[in-house]
């Protein structure tokens, strides 16, 4: 129902020339979207190992969001704006198609109440460190091209390295995937995060252009490296999927947040700032990680 009323929704999309109506249906929109993906990270969460499927879904997502980013541009060059909206339905029509392959499996005790959260210490400890995490890395990601312009270099040298990058960072979802929970999920997470942090603070030398492509391409791994696993993490706190759509939601809300406090201080107090409190939050989010998930027992 959803991936149909998204593709709906897309269609009305491009037939709008108003920002302000565009604004209110794509809000429309992502609030499906929103839906349909807490959907999915509760049906990975029941696999046998949702890590290792995180993992892929980071690699799916890496792959895929890097040949958007090379090719909408193009397609919008071509067919104008409606190329767009073409593109994501075609991505929900492919989604719709693969739809039948997933098993409806329901869950064994009916009785329990589907509404009913269990927050527990360890699980709010998770959230906090996930939010942390999405946020830091999200907030310096979005001005890693502003930043490539600092340091001299032209948007098409910016782009190709930041491209690269990217490409490179898949390889920490595979690493998951490579990997699962063959180790625990407690010091794939300790270093994963600590990784993070050192390289995020690393970005303070860009001048110097090896330094500015390592840190962010190895910033990039460890994102997609630590995320299967703090979701696979914050899955096994219940046997339904909810915690890992809740997961979801504050991922999110973490992602957005870290641009919004990036664009209130970048002004007054520069991209150091940023990088400061990014690297603080860190580390922070590396001590709550590594606490909850070293407490966890897996959810029956």
């Amino acid at each position: 129902i959803v991936l149909i009323l998204m593709m709906v929704v897309d269609v009305i999309s491009s037939q709008i020339t108003s920002a302000d109506n565009l604004i209110v249906i794509r809000f429309l929109h992502g609030t499906i979207g929103g839906i349909s993906v807490g959907i999915g990270l509760s049906v990975i969460a029941r696999t046998l190992n949702p890590d290792k499927i995180f993992g892929m879904l980071l690699v799916v997502q890496y792959s895929f969001g890097s040949l958007g980013i090379w090719t909408v541009p193009r397609l919008v060059e071509s067919f104008g704006h409606m190329a767009v909206f073409g593109v994501l339905m075609l991505f929900s029509l492919m989604t719709l198609l693969i739809l039948p392959l997933i098993p409806n499996v329901k869950d064994a005790d009916n009785n329990k109440n589907p509404f009913k959260i269990n927050l527990s210490f360890l699980l709010v400890l998770a959230l906090v460190a996930l939010f942390l995490f999405q946020a830091s890395n999200m907030g310096v990601a979005d001005y890693a091209f502003e930043l490539g312009k600092d340091i001299g270099l032209v948007n098409t040298e910016i782009s190709n390295l930041l491209t690269v990058a990217n490409i490179i960072s898949i390889s920490g979802g595979l690493l998951v995937y490579i990997i699962g929970t063959k180790y625990g999920r407690t010091i794939p997470l300790l270093v994963g995060v600590s990784v993070s942090a050192i390289f995020t603070f690393l970005l303070h030398y860009s001048d110097n252009i090896s330094i500015y492509f390592i840190a962010n391409a190895v910033t990039g791994i460890a994102w997609a490296f630590v995320i299967p696993y703090i979701l696979g993490l914050c899955a096994s706190f219940d046997s339904h999927g909810q915690m890992a759509a809740l997961a979801g939601f504050i991922s999110k809300v973490g992602l957005a947040t870290g641009p919004l406090i990036g664009s209130l201080l970048i002004i007054d107090y520069g991209f150091e700032m940023i990088l400061n409190i990014a690297t603080v939050a860190l580390i922070g989010a590396t001590l709550l990680i590594t606490y909850s998930s070293a407490n966890q027992k897996e959810a029956t």
